[in-house]
């Protein structure tokens, strides 16, 4: 499911940053940015944002995370486009 634009932005206290995903985020191989998601963001909203494969989830308690790409320049410009989105 994914969140209705918003006009207030997302205060966002802690963004984890994954740079490995194994399959699909739910349901299949363990991997970092699953635990995570298991222990930390378990109800979460879904938000896609652009320059970023992969979307980002945000919990109600201002805790979300994305799983970025292994490479470091690529990784670093899914982070800025998801710092510089709107809805955070």
């Amino acid at each position: 499911m994914v969140a209705p634009a918003q006009a207030k932005p997302i205060e966002v206290k802690v963004f984890i940053a994954a740079m490995l995903k194994l399959g699909k985020i739910q349901g299949d191989k363990a991997a970092n940015f699953k635990f995570c998601m298991t222990l930390i963001l378990c109800t979460v909203r879904l938000f896609k944002v652009a320059g970023a494969q992969n979307p980002v989830y945000c919990n109600d308690n201002g805790v979300c995370g994305g799983c970025l790409v292994w490479e470091k320049f690529g990784s670093s410009s899914i982070l800025q486009a998801i710092l510089l989105n709107d809805k955070f």
